[in-house]
């Protein structure tokens, strides 16, 4: 069987955008704040695309786009728990 998720192609095209989306929902869940997970994202993603690339700057946008995913979605995260929230403290007795 073949590992397709694995191939380099499709690593950077869906495999790591994937991940990137997922790790701003769950890191602002474990965080509860949006600024750390930009920045391991943004550090751990440097370190991934600059050893895989051979340290060619060139491939920055990826590391860019993968924060910019990161932040999307811990902002589509924290809108649902403010959202949940405060359907929390509305509920009455």
């Amino acid at each position: 069987m073949r590992l397709l998720f694995l191939h380099p192609m499709y690593l950077i095209l869906f495999t790591l955008p994937v991940m990137a989306f997922l790790w701003g929902f769950v890191g602002y869940l474990l965080f509860k704040r949006i600024w750390p997970v930009l920045i391991l994202t943004s550090v751990i993603s440097m370190i991934f695309i600059f050893v895989y690339t051979g340290f060619d700057l060139s491939n920055l946008y990826w590391v860019l786009l993968m924060t910019a995913l990161a932040f999307v979605s811990s902002g589509f995260s924290k809108v649902i728990h403010v959202h949940f929230q405060e359907k929390k403290r509305e509920k009455p007795l």
